[in-house]
């Protein structure tokens, strides 16, 4: 389910939301959406500091002072399935007024038997809806204007790794404190020693078949020692992303194909990656 399309009517009571990954940016959208939709200041409860029992009381007593509550629970992972499974009745009879959401990474970790009591909802995160109005709104707050051709450049290049991209959003809106527009063309020059940006610019090359301009983006790469996985995988996501588009998607799924084997070679063999590399841009 889109994040957009999280309603009160789907959100049961108890709900799982299955979330990708821990990535912080990501869960404070998802209990962003939740508090919008219910109406509810959340409380926040992790079952890594907090026991499971204690955690049940909680959600059952409620606050005594509100009239209605939204409880967002993390962590249900990790507790036993075991016991889990000894709780279920517990999970069955939550108050209608205390509103309890739990939010899971490995749905595979807890008893089926849960997802009989409430529903799991696989929440999507949708670049186009969620995170390019942030972008914007996060800019026009300090009276600034992005360029659209900028806030696809920073998704481009932090795709994959959201809370990287709100701490260099927060970097370049200091930046062009006062300026009154972020252009695109200054910003790639901020960001001109950015790994992942050299990597993007790299994928970019490559797929257009420019083998001369894509060694020169790796040689900058390997002069700055950078992460040689974080690079594989930056080039790995540009290639995925162009499958979702118009242009050249069988080209990307070849590439895309012998880049996993280079990964793994890489990884069984990991004398002279960047070695690799070189070689696959040129073969490629």
């Amino acid at each position: 389910m889109r994040l957009k399309d999280v309603s009160r009517v789907a959100l049961r009571n108890p709900s799982f939301l299955l979330t990708r990954g821990t990535d912080p940016f990501i869960i404070r959208l998802v209990v962003r959406r939740l508090k919008e939709v219910l109406g509810v200041p959340p409380t926040w409860i992790s079952l890594r500091s907090t026991p499971i029992e204690e955690v049940l009381e909680a959600v059952h007593t409620g606050n005594l002072f509100s009239g209605r509550n939204l409880y967002i629970v993390e962590g249900l992972e990790s507790v036993r399935k075991k016991r889990l499974e000894e709780l279920l009745p517990s999970f069955r009879d939550i108050p209608a007024e205390n509103h309890t959401i739990f939010l899971i990474e490995n749905h595979n970790r807890i008893p089926p038997a849960m997802f009989k009591i409430g529903p799991l909802i696989r929440i999507e995160i949708d670049l186009e809806e969620d995170i390019v109005p942030l972008i914007k709104g996060y800019f026009e707050s300090a009276a600034i204007r992005i360029d659209r051709r900028a806030i696809d450049f920073l998704i481009e290049t932090y795709h994959d790794d959201l809370q990287s991209l709100e701490r260099e959003v927060e970097k370049i809106r200091y930046y062009f404190w006062g300026k009154g527009v972020v252009d695109l063309d200054l910003l790639r020059e901020i960001l001109a020693d950015n790994p992942r940006v050299s990597a993007t610019d790299y994928a970019h090359h490559l797929l257009k078949g420019e083998k001369r301009e894509a060694l020169v983006q790796l040689q900058r790469l390997k002069d700055w020692e950078a992460n040689f996985q974080l690079v594989v995988g930056t080039i790995a996501g540009y290639l995925l992303r162009s499958l979702a588009k118009d242009y050249a998607p069988a080209k990307s799924l070849k590439s895309l194909s012998r880049l996993a084997r280079l990964d793994l070679v890489t990884k069984s063999r990991t004398q002279l990656p960047w070695h690799h590399l070189e070689l696959f841009t040129i073969v490629n």
